[in-house]
């Protein structure tokens, strides 16, 4: 006796010959064996995704089949399909789960229908019955009435006949339970049966069916615990947890099962997300940006209540604000085969969101956004370009360089005004600006193709000549997305109004200190300084600077090169500085530096 639904529910299965389990990803691009596929074979094919799809000349139907043992356990069926335009009674699948004939009109089966007319199309199950069709149920109204029609389907039938179907209409692996039925005598077909894909088309679809991943094989009980796929802060309120699979509301949705260090707590509320695998978190208390946060889990189960206790952190990404990111490498005459770069530096305490940052190339008027999703940590460097495979291979950067792969502005080889600016949905903040010369490249060198400026002090203003240098030699003229070859580890001007950050150089050595800079530091703004650099005997050798105005703060270079632009001689020279104030405060400073050799 065929027993009537109580909600509904779907199947579909197939297997080949002789096996008791189908497993059918169309990845051998073969219809002919593993499994053999009868009937208009000749109607499709297997596409460079790996999925089946028809590929019929005319209008008409299409009907392939194959054979498989038909399990008397309980069992597991999957499925995915994909028809890409809106389905009617003219253009409409069937796929047939269990028929005892090879004819589908003259067998005995269930099968599924997929469209009809109007806007109602939904997935509905069907027995036929001595030539009689006998609707068994339907899914959603509507889940398969758009372009595409598409859902992966899971259905499990328990050995007493309860029939579970699963769906996910967007073609995602989390699928969500849509309804139930109880219906036995499936169990009662003959032992072979045949499964079938069925299509009606007109002669504008007649390649707009796809099928794929299908699998039949015994229902065994889950024994594996659900995993933590992602830890993502919604805001400053609230954190989103997904997992690899749906969770049970009755662990899952409890508040003292999660604890987050740093004064965060319990959230006060735990709640599904948009699919019962993304869980919300809601904190009364902020998540601050600068502090990295971990999650403990303790008891959180699937809906087969496999535990999973777990750890794992979390920030909250905010966007920048001015100076929190600077420019501190670029490269504008790349390589034949590369591609400009520019790298950013965060040197900020925040995490920072870095996608939707806008460069521009003020002198030409052009302009790119970042469109990665990418957060750069505190004291973390990025690199930007058109082609950063040529830069890791090129310049054989470390495993931790980072890269993100954006279209630039045109930079010019000579010069360009860049800036680094973010839209904040009220108005556009100026982050970070580097007008840059060609001229900022160490004077001896004869070639700067490939060779990239860098900044050798992460403090300061970018646009300052001063903190500008040609990549070494040493790291192959460039560092894309990591440390600078230049960077100098001296300290600030602090307790002294001029203080030399390196006390010793040589300019031969690119990479190992190979200039000084003198650091200043004042109260007040106006101070004109003129310094000049003489030998251990107190000839002159450089005029660095004559009544140079400064700023509060910054750092003045000497590359080692004297008047005539050659490199100066090893041994000690005096740096000699004076300072002039139009209120009338003067000082003298006088320093003394180390020019060594070659290493």
């Amino acid at each position: 006796m065929w027993l009537r639904y109580i909600f509904f529910s779907i199947f579909l299965v197939g297997s080949y010959p002789g096996y008791t389990q189908f497993n059918e990803k169309f990845d051998d691009n073969e219809l002919l064996a593993n499994p053999l596929w009868k009937g208009n074979t000749d109607h499709f094919i297997v596409n460079s995704a790996g999925q089946l799809q028809l590929n019929a000349t005319v209008a008409g139907e299409s009907y392939i089949f194959s054979a498989y043992n038909l399990l008397k356990d309980s069992l597991e069926i999957d499925l995915y399909f994909k028809m890409t335009f809106d389905p009617s009674e003219n253009n409409v699948s069937y796929i047939y789960i269990a028929a005892d004939n090879e004819n589908r009109l003259e067998s005995n089966s269930y099968y599924l229908k997929l469209g009809e007319n109007g806007t109602n199309d939904n997935i509905q199950l069907y027995r036929y019955e001595n030539g009689m069709p006998t609707l068994l149920g339907s899914g959603a109204i509507s889940a398969i009435s758009k372009d595409p029609a598409q859902a992966k389907l899971k259905i499990r039938i328990t050995r007493e006949g309860m029939w579970l179907f699963e769906t996910n209409y967007a073609g995602g692996n989390v699928l969500v339970s849509e309804f139930e039925l109880m219906d036995d005598e499936i169990f009662n077909f003959p032992s072979q049966v045949y499964f079938g894909i069925y299509c009606k088309y007109t002669s504008t679809r007649l390649k707009n069916f796809f099928f794929d991943d299908i699998s039949v094989k015994k229902w065994e009980r889950d024994t594996v615990p659900p995993q933590l796929v992602s830890t993502k802060v919604l805001d400053e309120n609230h954190v989103e947890l997904t997992f690899s699979e749906r969770m049970n509301p009755v662990s899952s949705l409890r508040t003292d099962i999660y604890n987050v260090n740093s004064n965060l707590g319990n959230p006060t509320v735990v709640e599904f997300g948009a699919e019962e695998n993304k869980i919300i978190l809601e904190f009364s208390q902020k998540i601050l940006s600068g502090i990295e946060y971990v999650l403990n889990i303790t008891g959180v189960s699937d809906y087969s209540n496999n535990l999973l206790n777990t750890q794992a952190s979390f920030f909250f990404a905010v966007e920048p604000d001015k100076s929190d990111l600077i420019i501190n490498e670029i490269l504008t005459d790349p390589f034949v085969g590369g591609e400009d770069f520019i790298e950013l530096y965060n040197r900020s305490q925040k995490f920072i969101q870095v996608k939707n940052l806008i460069i521009r190339n003020e002198s030409k008027g052009e302009e790119k956004i970042i469109n990665q999703d990418k957060i750069l940590r505190p004291g973390e460097y990025i690199s930007i370009s058109k082609n950063i495979d040529f830069l890791k291979t090129q310049y054989v950067t470390p495993e931790n360089a980072s890269f993100i792969q954006n279209e630039l502005p045109t930079l010019n080889v000579s010069d360009a005004h860049i800036k680094l600016l973010i839209n904040n949905g009220q108005e556009i903040i100026l982050i970070d600006e580097f007008e840059y010369k060609e001229e900022y490249h160490f004077n001896l060198l004869n070639n700067t193709k490939g060779v990239s400026l860098e900044r050798i002090q992460l403090t300061g203003e970018s646009n300052n000549p001063d903190v500008w240098h040609s990549a070494s030699q040493a790291s192959g003229f460039a560092t894309p997305g990591y440390k600078n070859s230049n960077l100098i580890s001296g300290g600030d001007a602090e307790n002294e109004e001029i203080t030399l950050l390196n006390k010793s150089f040589s300019p031969y050595a690119q990479g190992f200190d190979p200039f000084l800079l003198i650091g200043y530091k004042f109260k007040k703004n106006g101070f004109l300084v003129s310094i000049k650099i003489f030998d251990i005997e107190g000839f002159p050798v450089k005029t660095l600077t004559q009544n140079l105005l400064l700023g509060t703060e910054g750092v003045i270079k000497w590359d080692g090169l004297n008047d005539e632009n050659s490199i100066v001689k090893m041994g000690w020279y005096i740096v000699a500085t004076e300072l002039f104030h139009p209120d009338g405060e003067t000082r003298h400073f006088k320093q003394t530096v180390v020019v060594g050799d070659k290493l």
